[in-house]
């Protein structure tokens, strides 16, 4: 039985911080929202995929919010919208609520 426990345990540990399947319906929700149409619908979904991913490896919202923040502006979807830093950082903060809402959501 704790072989299965300290198997499980690794297996957290060497899954991504972030959901795959979220960051690529965040970044598809990006393109969306940079183009001016709506994307809230894309981006509720993304972030309840991120929030589902995260609370399954037993993270705090906390380190869910520190990892996106990590990767934002590594997107290739932010840095060609990068002349509009403004909007995106507006975009963030969004994210960043929705996120928040969520994950307690969740709970």
């Amino acid at each position: 039985m704790q072989y299965q426990t300290s198997a499980s345990a690794s297996d957290r540990r060497l899954e991504p911080s972030l959901s795959v399947p979220g960051l690529v319906a965040l970044r598809d929700a990006i393109t969306v929202y940079m183009r001016g149409q709506p994307a809230d619908r894309r981006l509720r979904q993304s972030v309840r995929l991120l929030c589902d991913h995260a609370q399954r490896r037993h993270q705090r919202v906390e380190e869910l919010l520190v990892a996106l923040k990590d990767v934002w502006w590594s997107f290739p979807e932010v840095q060609r919208a990068s002349r509009d830093a403004g909007t995106l950082r507006t975009l963030l903060n969004r994210i960043v609520s929705m996120c928040i809402e969520q994950f307690y959501a969740n709970d």
